[in-house]
């Protein structure tokens, strides 16, 4: 079905118990009790539904020695997204974010090695070079760097950012910063699992997404 205007009628997950394995899993009510089991020293699996005195000693030694935090996850379906020219344009302008960046980077490490070769050719050792080069060519590898040179330049690089949602250009940044994380992990041998390349373009005709952390979300057109 097309997604409500905001979180109140939406649907949580619910995990296959057995009663529901038969005919599927159902869908459960927003109200359904997901409050975790509290477990006090000495005892097996307190639930909050027992005795009160029981469960009030337990909350206090698990307040005092860590916090519970639970999180519902709600999943929401598009009909046909494609028709919805919103959702396309985000999609565009995260793309558009993750290629000027991954641009900017691979342009200062450019001029950093120009910056290097310089060094040595005047006469000093590599680490030397090295150093001065790093510090006359600042890369943005983390967000938040990346994110003040976009707002900084984006009037002029994407005059048209106001169209799109701020999430897109910060999406595209973490992202970005998290490939190059993964990229120089899996190179130095930190990173478990298969090998890890350098980060490429992202181009039109390949797999499109956008992410949002902040703010009220709807499909407006």
């Amino acid at each position: 079905g097309s997604m409500p205007p905001d979180g109140r009628h939406a649907t949580p997950i619910p995990p296959c118990h057995d009663s529901t394995r038969r005919a599927g899993c159902r869908r459960v009510s927003p109200t359904v009790d997901l409050r975790p089991r509290l477990s006090c020293p000495g005892s097996s699996g307190l639930d909050h539904r027992e005795s009160h005195t029981r469960v009030q000693g337990c909350r206090r030694w698990a307040s005092s020695k860590s916090r519970l935090r639970v999180c519902q996850a709600y999943r929401f379906e598009v009909d046909r997204p494609s028709r919805h020219r919103s959702i396309s344009s985000h999609e565009g302008a995260r793309r558009f974010a993750w290629n000027w960046a991954l641009g900017l980077i691979e342009d200062q490490l450019h001029a950093r090695s120009s910056y290097l070769v310089l060094a040595l050719r005047q006469g000093a050792d590599l680490d030397e070079a090295a150093e001065w080069a790093q510090a006359m060519v600042p890369v943005p590898w983390s967000m938040p760097a990346l994110r003040r040179i976009w707002n900084r330049e984006k009037q002029d690089i994407a005059p048209w950012w106001r169209e799109s949602s701020k999430e897109c250009y910060s999406s595209a940044f973490e992202a970005l910063s998290m490939a190059f994380k993964s990229y120089f992990g899996s190179r130095s041998g930190t990173r478990r699992g298969p090998r890890v390349g350098w980060p490429r373009c992202k181009r039109r005709s390949g797999r499109q997404s956008v992410a949002f952390t902040t703010g009220a979300i709807a499909v407006v057109d």
